[in-house]
């Protein structure tokens, strides 16, 4: 089957706040649910296309099974981890909209997976994916519902 999905990823900066003031790097990770939806689909041998922002190099993609459209360079997203308070608070960077003039191959595809990060794949864009194939179309809630 032919897959394309369709969100922005993230790269997710990580940092422990122990005492005020004081604050360590703990490390980098890549996500998304679009990054984890393509790599399942490209571990299983499916022709799959991620559309969406990232900063990773193309061979990262390439090792998965996945080709990939970048319509933007994504910056990274902060977590910060407060020990005293025992919460986590994310600093969310710009994340670039994507809308259907980004989104290429819809007459091919047997299915098209919305994946948004942050809410940046607006509901006129659903409409228009909607009207331009008639195939499968999967959706994530969960970039609509975070704050």
């Amino acid at each position: 089957m032919k897959f394309i999905v369709v969100g922005n990823l993230s790269t997710d900066e990580i940092y422990h706040h122990r005492k005020p003031g004081k604050k360590s790097f703990i490390g980098k990770r890549v996500g998304g649910s679009s990054l984890y939806a393509s790599m399942a689909l490209g571990s299983l041998r499916q022709d799959v296309t991620l559309i969406g922002s990232h900063n990773l190099p193309s061979s990262f993609f390439k090792e998965r099974n996945i080709s990939v459209t970048r319509h933007k360079q994504s910056t990274p997203i902060s977590i910060n981890i407060y020990e005293q308070e025992d919460k986590a608070y994310v600093n969310s960077s710009i994340n670039p909209e994507i809308v259907f003039e980004d989104i290429h191959g819809l007459v091919e595809v047997d299915c098209v997976i919305i994946d948004p990060l942050f809410d940046e794949i607006s509901y006129e864009t659903l409409r228009r994916v909607r009207q331009a194939t008639r195939r499968m179309i999967a959706l994530d809630m969960q970039g609509y519902l975070r704050d």
